[in-house]
């Protein structure tokens, strides 16, 4: 199993050494007290589970590069209609680039190879994702390691083959990369009291629409400061990213990836307090 730890060791996946990672869990964190929490909860399960989640950076157009989100599926258990990267836990003795590659595959009908997938941070998820919940159910029900990942698609590729799995999602958005500066954690606690987003009145359109209407009767485009928030939005409409996606989509910003794509430096602030997770021997 992986222990975390700070430092600066190598992160081990399989028996891949991929370097030192980005590592970061909720600012509320309900099972470590901290300046967000107001107290902390006993971790009783046995053990933490593998989770993986790619980030789908297209290119090949004269507008810049892009990321693709996906919009949970409403009649989802858990954050319903939340705007996320696709990915999913990993099988039982599978690896973890083959399970981001299968969960690509299987949300987003887009094929890429295990081989291509870079590591790119890690992010501790718990649910409940407050305390109160985890004290009301008695224990906390899920605890995933999960390790983002980043991939290059072409998007003549992508637009052509992208098929959502419904159940897993009901839209998608191949969002610029000039708008990830959005997407800070530092800007989302500052918009916690419900100050919008400055500079965040610019209309998005959206890849795919799979609602229970038809694709007709659904909004084709979304407002920046919509979907640039932390979800659950205050005004109770369920809107915004996932804070883990809100973290690595910051640095996603700062990354070599982009880089590579043209996207420029004035983006590359990452979050504040990086940890490092290593594996021990």
């Amino acid at each position: 199993p992986f222990v975390l730890t700070c430092g600066t060791s190598d992160v081990l996946a399989g028996h891949q050494a991929i370097g030192p990672l980005p590592f970061e869990n909720a600012l509320a964190c309900p099972v470590a007290p901290g300046p967000f929490c107001e107290g902390s909860v006993a971790c009783t399960h046995d053990f933490v589970r593998l989770a993986v989640v790619v980030l789908l950076v297209a290119t090949g157009t004269s507008r810049g590069s892009s990321v693709l989100l996906t919009r949970r599926n409403p009649e989802m258990r858990t954050f319903p209609r939340a705007w996320v990267c696709p990915g999913g836990s990993v099988d039982p003795g599978e690896e973890l680039a083959e399970a981001a590659a299968r969960e690509v595959r299987e949300e987003v009908g887009l094929e890429v190879e295990a081989s291509d997938l870079q590591p790119l941070c890690l992010w501790e998820s718990l649910y409940p994702t407050t305390r109160e919940a985890c004290l009301s159910a008695g224990r906390v029900r899920g605890h995933h390691l999960v390790l983002f990942y980043t991939a290059r698609v072409d998007i003549a590729i992508a637009e052509r083959s992208l098929k959502l799995q419904a159940e897993e999602a009901d839209a998608a958005i191949w969002l610029p990369t000039q708008h990830l500066w959005a997407f800070s954690l530092q800007e989302a606690k500052r918009r916690a009291a419900g100050t919008l987003l400055e500079g965040g009145n610019v209309d998005l359109e959206l890849a795919q629409v799979s609602g229970k209407d038809g694709f007709e009767d659904e909004a084709r485009s979304i407002r920046l400061s919509e979907l640039a928030q932390l979800y659950p939005s205050t005004d109770g409409m369920l809107n915004g990213c996932g804070e883990a996606h809100m973290f690595a989509l910051r640095e996603l910003a700062a990354s070599d990836t982009l880089k590579a794509s043209g996207f420029g430096d004035d983006g590359g602030e990452t979050s504040s307090g990086r940890r490092i997770a290593r594996r021990t021997k």
